[in-house]
Formats: structure tokens, sequence, C-alpha cells
């Protein structure tokens, strides 16, 4: 089970978290990264990123970096692989 707060996801299999509170992406991470050692979602399937879109209203800070300014290569934190095509906005 999922901590208070917190609710399971099935398409990733982990427990998820929504904050309301406005932030950079830095600060976000460390938010995540200093609760239960999370850290910013990482959308495994299509699927996952519909849910996700539904469950916000707003602009979210997601797990997924700019390889360098002005790039056009994105990948996931735990990844150095380059992502394919993904809905940016």
């Amino acid at each position: 089970l999922c901590p208070s707060g917190w609710f399971f996801s099935f398409y990733s299999g982990t427990c998820l978290k929504i904050y309301s509170e406005s932030k950079g992406w830095d600060d976000a991470r460390n938010i995540c990264r200093k609760t239960a050692g999370s850290d910013l979602v990482k959308i495994v399937s299509y699927s996952m990123n519909k849910f996700i879109a539904g469950a916000l209203s707003d602009m979210t800070w997601i797990g997924l970096q700019q390889g360098s300014f002005g790039s056009h290569e994105f990948h996931w934190l735990d990844e150095k692989e380059e992502v394919g095509a993904t809905k940016l906005n």
C-alpha cells in the first residue's frame, strides 16, 4: 500500500503523489527526493501519460529533461538514452 496522501499507479507499479505548490523544476525534484527517496514521475506508457494528464489540471513537472540548452534531445532522469516521440505540451 501507499503512504497516506499518495496513490498507487497501476501503469508504473509505484506510488505517486501530486503536490499543489508552484515550484521550479529543480525545487520540485528536491522536494520529491526528500520525500521517501522518490523522484519526479517517469511516464512509462501512453496509457500512463493519458492518466497523468487527466489527473492534473495545470502544468506539472515530470522527470524528463533536455540534454542541453536549445537541444532537441530529451531523456528520463534515470536513463541516458534519448526519448522517442513524446507529447511535451
